[in-house]
């Protein structure tokens, strides 16, 4: 088949953009019939496309479409961001990053909270294991340092609900926890501890 053959071939396969480059953007049927023979129809199409999406083609400001169609074709005019559509990106991935953090954040407080509760349950579990007269001394001597607070308050809370209120169960256990560590199973500390376990 010969190049004249093989030309009017891809005419006829692409009447659709032959028509939009006279129709659209003012080729005469003689400069449009040149493109195909420089560029390949899918390249003519993607610069169509490029021209037809451009700020300069929205805003009409482009005076001439054909010449400004030939350049983007001969130069291989490219998009590039626009600085709204970077803003746009920039808050975005701020959005995403501050999300992270959010996540993260919950993450620890929730590993923070498990690690408590699991020195809580040591203690109590000590509690449970020791004679009543080691109790009885160790409750005596937080009696005598919660009276000796500043805080009247809690101390009168403590007087009301005893170890009831868990505020005063809560002072108690980081009493035991300061002046009576012996009694305690050996706590694994935090970074320890958070390696040991699975948080949702």
């Amino acid at each position: 088949m010969s190049e004249k053959s093989d030309q009017s071939s891809d005419l006829e396969l692409n009447q659709p953009l032959l028509k939009e480059l006279i129709d659209h953007f003012s080729f005469t049927q003689e400069k449009a019939k040149l493109l195909f023979s420089e560029f390949e129809p899918d390249y003519i199409k993607q610069k169509i496309e490029f021209v037809k999406t451009s700020e300069n083609f929205k805003q009409g400001k482009i005076r001439d479409l054909a010449a400004y169609l030939v350049s983007a074709l001969k130069l291989n005019y490219k998009s590039s961001n626009s600085s709204r559509q970077l803003s746009q990106q920039a808050l975005l991935e701020k959005k995403q990053k501050k999300q992270e953090q959010d996540l993260q954040a919950k993450l620890e407080e929730k590993k923070r909270e498990a690690h408590q509760k699991y020195i809580s349950e040591q203690i109590d579990l000590a509690l449970e294991t020791i004679s009543d007269s080691l109790r009885s001394e160790i409750e005596k001597s937080f009696h005598d340092h919660a009276s000796s607070r500043s805080d009247p308050m809690l101390y009168k809370l403590y007087l009301r609900d005893g170890f009831e209120s868990r505020v005063v169960k809560s002072m108690f256990r980081n009493f035991i926890k300061n002046n009576y560590p012996d009694i305690i199973p050996e706590i694994k500390p935090y970074d320890v501890f958070v390696g040991l376990i699975e948080v949702e």
